[in-house]
């Protein structure tokens, strides 16, 4: 990056010359407006928008969070204001352009509107194997809504609309796979900028069983329980008890959360499981998916917490977050 310090003069820009200096599309900059009150355009003798230095030095700021993986609607919490801090003192340096432009998408005055267009582009996509379109359509919506938003109101349905076409022969393979691929490394980006908002010792281990082949819900629950100061470290899928129980001595998390969507797997594994709970009785364990019994006697005599089968991700990290932070 260029130590050279861009200097800007008073005045005021036309829609298309921001658009071009930002690479954030019309579209786009109409809806943050309206949605999120980052911008304060003045308005033209014709009623066109004519938007400040301010206004510029806000959406180059929102590149930066963007490009570091926060979501547009975590970024406006931070507010108008606390974009502008420091522009007294320094000029944004120039971005990088990354012309987030989505024509296809209708502007909508209701909500799920564009969530159920989202959720059928990325569909679409999966079907055809179309990364670039599947990844625009991905980035669309951590753009234009709140992370939460993006992941509830359209990664996880897209998920499971996949995940049905996969199992009646419309969706391929590959095409499943791209999708969990792309999903997974959005999640990610989320929980890796968590990590400059978080800081201390990995208080929660997340992992899958033995043999799951998904990592979704466990990095979902990692990002979630980052939005309640608790920093947890998600494993990936597929981990051998051994392996985790090992991540466990070297971490000495408060807590470990599993996850596992088929019973044949849990029972297989449950007997390894239970010599693991008893080995870390000071370790407080969660356990989540549809592959557990939800009144199993013996993981209740454990103190085991699980997930009930009808609350969301995001509540059941709530209620982890609650556990853990009366923990010691």
């Amino acid at each position: 990056m260029s130590g050279k310090i861009e200097t800007m003069s008073e005045g005021r820009y036309k829609m298309g010359t921001i658009a071009q200096r930002t690479g954030f599309s019309p579209g786009l900059l109409r809806a943050w407006e309206r949605r999120h009150n980052l911008l304060e355009p003045a308005r033209g003798q014709g009623g066109h928008r004519l938007y400040t230095d301010d206004d510029l030095y806000v959406l180059r700021k929102v590149k930066s969070y963007l490009d570091a993986g926060r979501s547009i609607g975590e970024i406006a919490v931070l507010g108008r204001p606390h974009l502008l801090e420091d522009k007294g003192s320094i000029s944004q340096p120039q971005p990088r352009l990354q012309t987030l432009d989505f024509p296809s998408l209708v502007d909508h005055e209701n909500p799920e509107d564009e969530y159920s267009e989202t959720v059928e582009d990325i569909v679409g996509a999966a079907v055809k194997v179309d990364r670039a379109r599947l990844e625009e359509a991905v980035e669309r919506s951590f753009s234009k809504w709140s992370a939460s938003d993006a992941i509830y109101e359209v990664l996880l349905p897209s998920a499971r609309k996949i995940g049905t076409l996969w199992a009646s022969g419309d969706c391929g393979v590959a095409g499943e796979h791209l999708a969990t691929a792309t999903f997974v490394h959005r999640v990610q980006q989320l929980l890796q900028a968590s990590r400059k908002w978080n800081s201390g010792p990995t208080q929660l281990i997340c992992s899958c069983f033995p043999d799951e082949q998904h990592e979704l819900g466990p990095l979902i629950i990692a990002y979630e329980l980052s939005q309640h100061s608790i920093l947890a470290d998600s494993l990936g899928q597929s981990l051998p008890l051994e392996a985790i129980e090992g991540a466990c001595r070297e971490l000495k998390p408060k807590g470990l959360c599993l996850s596992v969507t088929r019973s044949p797997i849990y029972m297989t594994h449950k007997p390894k499981l239970l010599e693991f709970l008893d080995r870390y009785p000071d370790t407080h364990f969660f356990m989540g998916g549809y592959g557990i019994p939800v009144n199993d006697p013996d993981l209740i005599a454990r103190n085991v917490t699980n997930w009930n089968g009808q609350e969301s991700l995001k509540e059941f990290a709530a209620r982890i977050a609650g556990v853990l932070k009366k923990v010691r």
